[in-house]
């Protein structure tokens, strides 16, 4: 249950008379005091831990706050929590501390109303904006690239639109002012997925913090397989990645990462940032597809197809979530490293007409091998002698390293088989954008916990025009309370 707390005073408020132990809270014309406990429970039992400007007020040290907590019931019931949560703040605020003023609590869980501003279509029709159309060469549909300064975006015209674009930009805003509305203590941290040139990113930034929401409020993780230097393309034609990142940077908290596992693997003052990230925020995933690669563009990653799609890069081992090994006959050698070679974040490729092996790394944190769909469609036989020789070398215990390095070993193992029989492979490190945004929300949303240690988040995803919305179990919750 969600309780409004009216904080709006035209004069002071009245100073309520120390409690003595004992006494039930005050009947106090400029507080609700069943209000203010109530807000003070509900935080509680949606986190878990007492606020620190609570503490504050209270005089609370950690072993107190502890020792409070731990009469939570860690298997009661719903009701049972509630009612522990409640006997909790009637001992903090009523009988073990009569001088605490019960307008400081109350001015801690303020509620100020947030609006979520909507971005309407003429809104990017500004003299701010430049729209450019163009028609690549190698696909049959135009592509209008979007930007604001060296921020930017692309759409394609038979898979995309900015209309849908402004859409999810405006869900994705009013779901931010819902969850502040309601935890006005908390933050939000976006991880966004294919990040590019970041226009979608700023513009929902602006958005938010138009309705209200301070900046401080908001923490940016940027994920883009372009996100390294390298001399650009088209010199002189292309914003530098130096400037993209520059222009985003202003007013924001963020740090921008080349893969997932970048991320997830980074380590800030001997902490996981993602342990660190989840603790303190909900976090909010977004997906756009297709992906806007900073230099190019890929008419299969925008959607020319329906078939299943690689997106993605080769990339160096440590940071890849994935490892290929593609297969050919016995003269196609040169034609795989040529294939390899010209792989980069502009370009993706069908997986159902390439024969290949796969292993990513799955929710477990262990190496997990996948078949094209070749195999499936014309050689199952041979596709699980293949499986069977990866899995055999995967499970011997003298294989060590990381699962992504036991998965290149295994793979290895592999090409010197198809080798050995007379047909040529090649193996290849690679983050894979699909393999990126399962990794997220594994970590994030798919742990069954409960709502005190889950945090509250969504996944916004936008395909061929559609928006999905998949919130975590932990908002699942909070806004089922």
């Amino acid at each position: 249950m969600q309780t409004t707390i009216n904080c709006s005073y035209h004069n002071p408020p009245s100073t309520p008379e120390p409690l003595t132990a004992g006494q039930s809270l005050p009947v106090n014309n400029t507080v609700n005091a069943s209000a203010v406990k109530e807000s003070v429970s509900q935080y509680i039992i949606e986190h878990r831990k007492i606020p620190l400007r609570l503490r504050n007020v209270l005089n609370l040290t950690d072993k107190a706050c502890l020792s409070l907590l731990i009469k939570i019931p860690p298997s009661g019931t719903e009701l049972e929590k509630k009612e522990a949560i409640n006997q909790i703040v009637e001992q903090m605020i009523s009988p073990n501390l009569p001088g605490v003023k019960l307008q400081a609590i109350d001015d801690i869980f303020q509620r100020p109303t947030l609006v979520a501003k909507k971005l309407e279509y003429k809104d990017i029709h500004t003299s701010e904006f430049i729209h450019r159309q163009k028609a690549p060469a190698t696909s049959n549909q135009s592509v209008t690239s979007v930007t604001l300064g060296d921020l930017s975006f692309c759409v394609y015209d038979k898979t995309d639109s900015i209309k849908s674009r402004i859409k999810v930009i405006n869900k994705v805003t009013q779901w931010v002012c819902e969850y502040l509305q309601k935890l006005p203590d908390s933050q939000v941290t976006f991880i966004s997925m294919g990040a590019g040139g970041l226009l979608m990113e700023q513009l929902i930034h602006q958005q938010i913090t138009k309705s209200g929401v301070s900046e401080d409020k908001i923490t940016w993780r940027c994920i883009d397989i372009d996100y390294v230097q390298k001399p650009p393309r088209s010199p002189g034609d292309l914003p530098t990645l130096n400037s993209v990142l520059k222009q985003f940077k202003v007013g924001k908290n963020v740090r921008f990462f080349t893969t997932a596992t970048a991320y997830l693997n980074k380590m800030v003052d001997g902490q996981q940032l993602r342990a660190t990230d989840k603790e303190n925020s909900a976090i909010v995933i977004l997906e756009f597809n297709p992906p806007t690669p900073l230099h190019g563009y890929s008419p299969e990653t925008s959607g020319n197809t329906n078939r299943e799609i690689v997106s993605g890069a080769p990339y160096e081992i440590a940071k890849a979530n994935s490892v290929f090994l593609l297969i050919g006959d016995s003269d196609q050698q040169s034609e795989l490293k040529q294939f390899v070679g010209e792989l980069d974040s502009s370009k993706s490729w069908e997986a159902s007409s390439t024969l290949f092996v796969k292993v990513s790394v799955n929710a477990s944190g262990e190496p997990e091998v996948y078949l094209s769909e070749f195999f499936n469609e014309n050689c199952e036989t041979l596709g699980s002698v293949f499986k069977n020789i990866v899995l055999s070398h995967l499970n011997r215990p003298d294989v060590t390293g990381s699962p992504i390095i036991r998965a290149e070993k295994a793979l290895n193992e592999l090409q010197k088989f198809i080798v050995h029989s007379g047909r040529s492979a090649e193996i290849f490190p690679y983050s894979e954008y699909s393999d990126s945004v399962d990794q997220l929300t594994r970590y994030f949303y798919s742990r069954q916990q409960d709502s005190f240690e889950t945090p509250p988040g969504a996944l916004f995803k936008l395909h061929k025009k559609q928006i999905t919305i998949t919130e975590s179990a932990g908002f699942a919750a909070l806004s089922s309370s």
